[in-house]
Formats: structure tokens, sequence, C-alpha cells
């Protein structure tokens, strides 16, 4: 296939996450350390993260290895704004054949921007990412990009009300009332609670 000939789509979540600007950004900002603050979801059962040899924490055009049950993607970051609080990175190598999910990811791009909730000291979090996928499994791949974000913003919560540490894969993990992993967090965020995050 050409890359005409794929499904170009665009998926958006936002949140309120219970805890300071700042300190929300000083987890964000840290491209290399994804998997700490995010768990797998659906028929994934790992995720793992680590910047590629020879690359600089923060330094742009550095890049990540994002590897979810043992197939790996690149992701390379392509803005940091501390200014803004604005990170943007885009996917630059696939897993080929071993693609992991059930239709193909192409042009993967992703942005996530913090503002501060000045009534709260809270702070609101967007999350957008684009793709290409194939055309038949456009709504599939919506919903599969969606839940992995919503679980990432899900896991940054627990993240803070667990005091930092590391995320695992949740066990019937819930968002707005839907599943959205399969493995070990007790304290997962839902969208009524009151010490987690709300998704808007």
């Amino acid at each position: 296939m050409n890359m005409e000939d794929y499904a170009h789509t665009v998926v958006r979540t936002s949140a309120i996450v219970p805890a300071s600007l700042e300190d929300v950004w000083e987890v964000i900002r840290i491209f290399g350390n994804v998997a700490d603050w995010v768990a797998p979801v659906g028929h994934f059962t790992t995720m793992n993260s680590e910047l590629m040899p020879g690359h600089l924490e923060g330094q742009i055009g550095c890049k990540r290895i994002v590897t979810f049950n043992g197939k790996s993607y690149v992701q390379e970051l392509t803005a940091l704004d501390d200014d803004k609080h604005l990170q943007r990175y885009k996917t630059v190598s696939y897993p080929g054949a071993m693609n992991p999910f059930p239709y193909s990811l192409m042009d993967y791009t992703s942005c996530l921007q913090l503002r501060d909730v000045t009534l709260s000291d809270h702070t609101f979090i967007d999350w957008e990412s684009e793709f290409a996928t194939d055309p038949q499994g456009t709504e599939t791949m919506q919903k599969l990009v969606r839940s992995q974000m919503e679980s990432g913003i899900a896991c940054l919560c627990d993240y803070f009300t667990r005091g930092r540490v590391p995320a695992t894969p949740p066990i019937g993990a819930t968002v707005g009332g839907r599943l959205v992993g399969a493995a070990a967090h007790r304290h997962m965020c839902t969208a009524e609670g009151t010490k987690g995050c709300l998704l808007i």
C-alpha cells in the first residue's frame, strides 16, 4: 500500500491530574522514562522504555526505545518547551512484520501539553496523537490508541498518589467506566474518583 491508501486519523484526550504543574512536568519531560508512568493495556502485558545509547535526555532529536510484549518501537523527541510545558514526539521505527497491533500504525506523532489549574493547584493535561492505519481498521485503532492514552493519564494520576512509584500493568482498571487495562494497579483513578484524575 502507498501512504495515500492509509486512513489518517487524530485521537485526543484530556484530564485533570491531581498534582502541581511543576511536579507533573518534571515527570512528563523525561522522555526515556515513559514506562515509569504508563502501563500497557489490552493484550499487552509488558512495556519498557529507555533512551538509545549515546542519546542525551531532553535533547531534541534524542530517541527512545519503547517495547510492548518484546516488540520495539523507536520514538524521536521533536519538541520540548519548558515554558509552554509541551512535549512532542514521533515514531521513526516500527517492528514491521512483528507489528503487535491488529492493524498498521504509520506516521505516528504525539503531543502532550500541560496547563495549571489555578483554583486547585492541579494540572490540565492535553494529549493528542495522529497516525495512519488501514482504512478497515480505523475505528479499532482509534479505540486502542485512545485506550493507551487514557490508561497513561490514569497511571500518571496513580503515579502521584503512590508517591512516584513506577507503574505496573493495571488489573481491571477503568477510566470513565471503561476497562483500560489488565494487570496490577489497585488504585487507578476513574473519572468519578475524588483522588484520581478527571477525564474531560
